[in-house]
């Protein structure tokens, strides 16, 4: 399956990233865009892939970029291509 990400561009400026994390956040955004499941891309790195529960989305997840910061996004799966919708960036989200 495809895989497109969105608001990545949007969620980034506003987030305050180390060099490091900001490479770890780019490399799952490229393994997603290479045609990964987002499951499968954090896989590589060990970004401890988690879904998150309560809230109003069922489909929202977090990886770890580093001790203190997160990625959060949604996961639409149902749809060809596939969709990573970031939703905040940085801090325990």
């Amino acid at each position: 399956m495809e895989w497109t990400v969105e608001k990545f561009d949007k969620t980034i400026k506003k987030a305050n990233l180390t060099e490091s994390e900001l490479r770890r956040l780019t490399d799952f955004k490229d393994l997603v865009e290479q045609g990964n499941h987002p499951k499968e891309a954090a896989k590589n790195w060990d970004y401890e892939y988690k879904k998150l529960n309560g809230g109003n989305f069922k489909n929202q997840f977090q990886i770890k970029l580093s001790g203190g910061k997160r990625a959060t996004f949604l996961v639409h799966d149902n749809v060809d291509p596939g969709v990573v919708e970031f939703k905040q960036i940085g801090g325990h989200t």
